[in-house]
């Protein structure tokens, strides 16, 4: 490349009878031209005065211009090679042909190569220093690839070096490590001067030697040489990545382990809902006696009264028919109570779906109307008829129905100077929701207890276990709504609850 500069005007000489070519390279810092002219005595110090055979010298640049990733330095030198100047500024050198030039630059690299542990051994065992080898022979072969390893590798070609020490001596391999060094420092040169383009002649050559120019312009090698800093930049990368998956990893963990807290903590509150049930089922004992009697002693009257119009003569059987259709009522109403304890005092899963929740109050209401009877507590209820489908549990929705009343007739036991009411309500709201209340007339509220009134664990009752109004709340605040609350101006509680009415945005919940 810079032949052009080995004489004493450099870009005007001529070489070979062809008009001498300026290479843009020369051209790169009109700036200082004292750096061009200390490069170029770099240059003919480590390559155009190098005692080293100049095709020898050319064809080596070639070959070890493939791995650098700028295309100026190996399409320049390759025009040498084949008379676009001479082959490193010597005229008298034989050029090259196309042909040739093409066998060079298919040369399979070290990496490619199976023999060459064979191909050090042989360097290795010579025990006279060589000439340097000529062209498209075996040990020019050897020494270039060689050479391309120190190259392309200097801090781990070891073997490389010791080998062509042995085989050039001492003075002829100095010489190539400074030929070597020389396509270093220019390969640089056009990487901070990436304004560098192929030269014009080569340009012309190349468009019209498509096979060459593909090996020039797209060889997979290219950039071999800075692949220390490639792989230093891929390995930042690489743990860049590894760092950004121990993050996602660890994500996913907190992930899974708060969706395991998540479903202890429901399972839980399933357990202990469980618990309030049964417990509740504890205190309505009487009520759900009473309930359950009602019927079966009608059921029995019945019977006796069917007996009687049997035994007559003859039997009227109209009567009879009668006395069964009541005896089957009265069935269906023990059924349905006992199937609603049952409902309540068993542990099911949730189970979601379109309910009429006034419907659903009225029942839950039924089971304590001879706990509200023993203690002179009248129930009133004002449930809303026009209330639009709610979808819920109908279980766990009866469940928190039960533990306001209860709480309510409580409360109300030892009041003697007012009525004793309980007044449950249901209406539609403007906003689409549906509002619950359930009031009383008892003792009411201290504001210590006010404070901490859905607190777990926190109880007024001698035998209570304080988690009944915290399950109220989460079972209703798994519905969407909210429950909280108030202090009569009077006397007493209200407590209310609204939830939503619509399309479940998940009916699987």
């Amino acid at each position: 490349m810079l032949k052009a500069l080995s004489e004493s005007e450099p870009s005007r000489q001529s070489s070979s009878g062809n008009a001498n070519l300026a290479p843009k390279f020369f051209q790169s810092a009109p700036n200082a031209p004292d750096v061009m002219e200390s490069l170029l005595g770099f240059a003919k110090g480590m390559y155009l005065d190098n005692p080293i055979p100049s095709l020898f010298k050319e064809r080596l640049v070639v070959y070890l211009s493939r791995f650098c990733e700028g295309r100026y330095c190996i399409t320049r030198h390759c025009g040498y090679l084949i008379g676009l100047g001479c082959p490193a500024g010597d005229s008298s050198a034989p050029v090259a042909t196309i042909e040739q030039v093409m066998r060079l630059l298919k040369t399979p690299t070290p990496w490619e190569r199976n023999d060459m542990q064979a191909l050090l051994q042989h360097l290795d065992t010579i025990s006279t220093p060589i000439d340097w080898p000529e062209p498209e022979t075996p040990m020019e072969d050897c020494l270039f690839a060689a050479a391309t390893v120190v190259f392309v590798q200097p801090r781990r070609s070891n073997l490389e070096r010791a080998a062509l020490r042995n085989a050039l001596g001492g003075e002829r391999f100095e010489r190539l490590m400074g030929l070597l060094t020389f396509v270093r420092a220019t390969h640089y040169w056009t990487m901070v001067h990436p304004e560098l383009d192929i030269d014009d002649d080569v340009r012309r050559l190349l468009d019209q030697q498509a096979e060459l120019a593909k090996l020039l312009l797209e060889d997979a090698e290219a950039g071999r040489s800075e692949m220390g800093m490639k792989l230093f930049d891929e390995l930042k990368a690489l743990r860049d990545l590894n760092e950004r998956r121990e993050l996602e990893r660890a994500k996913q963990a907190l992930e899974e382990r708060d969706r395991q807290r998540e479903l202890l903590l429901r399972t839980a509150e399933a357990e202990l809902a469980h618990v309030s049930r049964v417990t509740t089922m504890g205190e309505l004992t009487a009520s759900i006696a009473h309930e359950v009697l009602q019927p079966i002693s009608a059921i029995k009257s019945t019977i006796r009264s069917g007996l009687v119009w049997l035994a007559n003569e003859p039997a009227n059987l109209e009567e009879v028919r009668a006395c069964l259709d009541r005896i089957a009522r009265d069935t269906e109403r023990a059924t349905e109570v006992i199937e609603r304890v049952r409902a309540l005092a068993k542990g099911a899963p949730p189970s979601k779906t379109w309910l009429d929740l006034s419907s659903t109050i009225h029942d839950a209401l039924t089971l304590i109307d001879e706990e509200a009877s023993q203690h002179q507590i009248a129930i009133r209820m004002a449930l809303s008829s026009e209330l639009p489908l709610l979808y819920g549990d109908r279980v766990q929705l009866q469940q928190v129905v039960l533990n306001l009343a209860l709480n309510a007739i409580d409360a109300m036991k030892s009041t003697a100077d007012r009525p004793r009411q309980l007044i449950v309500t249901s209406v539609p709201c403007e906003s689409g929701e549906v509002l619950v209340s359930v009031q009383d007339s008892g003792t009411g509220l201290t504001q210590e207890t006010f404070e901490h009134l859905f607190e777990p664990f926190h109880t007024t009752k001698c035998h209570g276990l304080g988690i009944g109004l915290r399950i109220s709340r989460t079972i209703i605040e798994a519905h969407g709504g909210r429950l909280w609350a108030e202090r009569n101006p009077g006397s007493g509680a209200t407590f209310h609850f609204i939830l939503p009415i619509g399309e479940p945005e998940d009916p699987a919940v």
